[in-house]
């Protein structure tokens, strides 16, 4: 027994020496000042968006308001259940709640020397209502043409859509009312104007949702002006066997057709009428001389649009240098999620997606277009990509996949000279 409380009156002595240390810091310089502090308590607050959050809407919860008066805090810890227990650490966590009600939330912060405090607040999550939402093609249409409304964009987070409810005249009355088959409708105007088109839906827990856009209907749009020339406006020392191109189309998805004018002195002539391609090869060009272009488009109700002209110079040289084309990067290593994580001797290792940087130009004619082919030793499948005008500096490869990649670019000049390099990629994920 007496060594019992030996024990605890040594225990107390021990306590007590350490609250005094703690408590009263001495300084002894030469003048014996003696300044006496001690610990303040932690302050805890936080906040959290949304404000107002439904149920299975994940919430961001922050705790930066917190401070130290005399130090800092080194240990956030959260209790969302109210059961005592931590479910998170961290001055900024997530959370959502499944269900209706009111939930108290207990914030527990500790500082640099280990003293804590907490706070609690009461946070108000609400039953989820339904999103509307619905986009329509095609997006500029015109009398009389068929316009499908899609609803697959409307959601809800804990249950399911079960009616959608059709209005597009903006009166009183729904025009169409049904379940999951009405998720995509069709319809068509046979005036001109702008139109109100309203979707409602309503969930497994009759709580609904509405939303109303606009869409106008004119009698007929243009073409698109053709626009993106190859060569560009302007450009200057070009081969002789340059091939044209252009991009256009129509807001209405009618087929267009397109006329070529081309010539070294205007008026120039139309070259080629009606075709459907948007590319023109107007043959051996003379060296060092300037040609004149420009392409007319028209849809299938005659109208048209007109692009600007254009001008290029040839070469007053035939090119014969072939492109510099150079994979940079990755190189030999393990990579995981595009980045470098050792090297290695002869494999390049990927684990995730990886970006692989190019060099590519031309100082002679330019650049023409840019092959990009992926082929797989195991499945024997091929990725194909073609990028004409100015070349890309980067290739981001994201194929799923568990095989051995062969890799390989081409570049291709406006004389038709060309030059590749490749490399192999081992390829998981």
């Amino acid at each position: 027994m007496n060594k019992i409380k030996f024990f605890i009156i040594l225990s107390l002595s021990i306590i007590c020496l350490i609250n005094s240390a703690i408590g009263n810091i001495k300084s002894e310089d030469k003048n014996q000042i003696e300044i006496n502090s001690y610990n303040e308590k932690p302050i805890p607050d936080f906040e959290w968006t949304p404000e107002w959050p439904n149920t299975s809407t994940i919430i961001h919860f922050n705790a930066s308001k917190s401070y130290d008066p005399d130090g800092y805090i080194n240990m956030y810890s959260w209790d969302f259940t109210n059961d005592g227990v931590a479910d998170k650490t961290g001055m900024e966590v997530t959370w959502s709640w499944d269900y209706e009600g009111t939930y108290t939330i207990r914030l527990s912060i500790c500082d640099d020397l280990l003293l804590c405090n907490g706070t609690t607040k009461e946070i108000r999550v609400l039953e989820s209502t339904p999103v509307s939402d619905f986009t329509w093609f095609p997006e500029k249409p015109i009398i009389n043409q068929i316009v499908t409304m899609d609803a697959s964009n409307s959601f809800d987070n804990d249950g399911f859509i079960m009616i959608y409810y059709w209005d597009y005249d903006g009166d009183p009355d729904w025009d169409v009312v049904g379940g999951d088959e009405d998720r995509i409708v069709s319809y068509s105007w046979d005036t001109i104007g702008t139109y109100i088109i309203t979707l409602k839906v309503v969930d497994n827990n009759s709580n609904y949702d509405i939303i109303n856009k606009l869409i106008t209907i004119t009698d007929n749009n243009p073409p698109y002006i053709p626009h993106n020339p190859y060569p560009g406006d302007g450009a200057e020392e070009l081969s002789t066997k340059v091939i044209l191109s252009w991009d256009g189309g129509d807001p209405d998805g009618d087929i267009v057709t397109y006329d070529v004018y081309f010539g070294s002195m205007p008026p120039i002539q139309k070259v080629s009428n009606n075709q459907s391609e948007t590319e023109y090869n107007p043959g051996e060009l003379s060296n060092d001389l300037t040609y004149f272009w420009n392409i007319v488009a028209w849809d299938t109700k005659e109208a048209k649009s007109n692009s600007p002209s254009w001008y290029f110079t040839t070469s007053s040289e035939e090119d014969d240098i072939p492109p510099y084309v150079s994979i940079i990067d990755p190189t030999n290593g393990l990579y995981l999620f595009n980045k470098k994580m050792m090297n290695l001797t002869d494999k390049i290792f990927v684990i995730g997606p990886i970006t692989i940087i190019l060099e590519i130009f031309d100082n002679e004619s330019g650049i023409n277009y840019v092959e990009f082919l992926l082929k797989g030793y195991i499945t024997n499948s091929t990725i194909n990509t073609t990028i004409h005008g100015i070349p890309p500096v980067s290739y981001n490869f994201g194929t799923f996949s568990f095989e051995r990649w062969k890799f390989t670019v081409t570049a291709y000049d406006t004389a038709n000279n060309s030059a590749y390099d490749e490399i192999e990629i081992w390829k998981i994920l």
